[in-house]
């Protein structure tokens, strides 16, 4: 196996540029990667496993653990995994991930998550046979998006789309990271979303045709009200984040919003919608319930977890544990969360 670890443009843009066209995504180019570091800082590398008769390909982001010498890693945001090209399986993947694991623990890396990216599970998941996989939820995705029109959804949506319409809603794109940036803010006020949603202006400005980046808004006479961002490199475009004022929710805004991004979408090529998932994994939960009134596909979101620290990560967890007692009184509600020592104190 020879191993590289990629941090440089031209470098990494020409292995991107050799993944097969229906593999290359936006979530293992350099743009993106780049785009992450913007909000959660730290370090992101393209690690490149090269064997005799094909390649592992996998994005890390390697975060700094405040007020400690630490680092763990994670996939960048949204999803991310191991993506096998050519003749490479179980034996391959564990050479890599054993070498990769060696590097962490030399380096202060004391753990990682990853999402597993679902649309590519076909490359991904037989070369983890030997790891231990959680299933996390569900996510929905337009999958034949050039025949994708109004008949294609739930009769919600085209009773939203038709009341949008007579109340003069008019969708837009506009290449304003600024609108949407405020649109974003205000969703996670009404959300009362935790710090770690909000973003940076420099963040959304940094999305660009580098990315795929399209931004559609709905509005009135008074301005924009939803704003969607997209994104995504070669046939696959992705609904990567909504902003909401909270104003005019039962007149059809968002329906008419996502109906129409799709159907721009489609006219310019794009083969594949990914809507994404609910705010948890409740099979009613109302933003999945929404998105799946587009389409009926589905497609399973994956992670695994890995430990390469067991006291570093304990003595973290521990710190973590003080910390909640002294400000909330008791240890925090949130269980479900990895790394333990990075969850939510509420």
């Amino acid at each position: 196996m020879r191993l590289r670890f990629i941090q440089d443009y031209a470098e990494w843009q020409e292995v991107f540029d050799g993944i097969p066209p229906h593999l290359q995504d936006v979530h293992y180019s350099y743009s993106y990667a780049k785009i992450q570091k913007i909000d959660r800082g730290g370090e992101v590398v393209l690690a490149v496993a090269e064997f005799n008769d094909g390649k592992i390909l996998q994005v890390f982001h390697r975060l700094f653990i405040p007020e400690s010498k630490f680092t763990d890693l994670t996939n960048v945001y949204g999803f991310g995994g191991p993506l096998g090209i050519g003749n490479v399986g179980t034996e391959q993947y564990t050479e890599f991930a054993a070498a990769v694991a060696e590097l962490c623990k030399s380096n202060f890396t004391i753990s990682e998550y990853c999402c597993l990216h679902p649309l590519l599970n076909r490359n991904i998941m037989p070369l983890l046979s030997n790891v231990e996989i959680s299933v996390n939820k569900y996510t929905v995705v337009i999958e034949n998006l050039p025949v994708f029109d109004l008949k294609c959804t739930a009769r919600r949506v085209r009773r939203g789309v038709k009341a949008a319409i007579e109340n003069g809603i008019e969708i837009v794109e506009d290449e304003n990271p600024a609108a949407f940036a405020s649109l974003y803010l205000k969703s996670m006020d009404l959300l009362q979303a935790h710090e770690r949603w909000r973003k940076p202006y420099e963040y959304w400005s940094a999305h660009s045709k580098s990315v795929g980046a399209r931004w559609f808004f709905a509005k009135d006479e008074s301005g924009y009200h939803r704003g969607l961002l997209t994104v995504g490199i070669g046939k696959t475009a992705y609904a990567h984040f909504l902003g909401n004022d909270g104003e005019r929710r039962n007149d059809g805004l968002d329906d008419l919003l996502y109906y129409t991004a799709a159907l721009r979408l489609r006219d310019s090529g794009v083969l594949r919608f990914h809507l994404g998932g609910g705010t948890t994994s409740e099979p009613n939960d109302p933003l999945f319930l929404f998105k799946s009134s587009f389409s009926s596909a589905r497609y399973q979101v994956a992670s695994y977890t890995r430990i390469f620290d067991h006291i570093a990560y304990a003595d973290l967890l521990a710190a973590t544990a003080a910390k909640e007692i002294a400000t909330l009184g008791r240890l925090s509600a949130v269980k479900a969360w990895f790394p333990q020592y990075r969850r939510p104190a509420v």
